[in-house]
């Protein structure tokens, strides 16, 4: 792996690695070309307005695109 610098063009790549009705796992690549630069992973949790963890309920949109895949990030 390398570092980037400022001129560089660079290629960031996520997927959902997992979801639950209570959480989303990101899985990142940053590539220059097809340099592999960097990997990462992150866990993003649902929380309400006092920031509090909830669950989506199961006919939340979000839920409903994120169990058919059909979302685009």
């Amino acid at each position: 792996r390398s570092p980037a610098v400022a001129a560089d063009l660079l290629d960031i790549r996520l997927w959902v690695r997992t979801s639950t009705r209570a959480r989303l796992d990101f899985t990142y690549q940053v590539r220059r070309s097809d340099a592999l630069l960097a990997t990462a992973s992150s866990t993003h949790a649902f929380v309400n307005e006092e920031g509090n963890p909830v669950r989506l309920n199961r006919d939340d949109p979000f839920w409903i695109l994120m169990q058919n895949r059909a979302i685009s990030i």
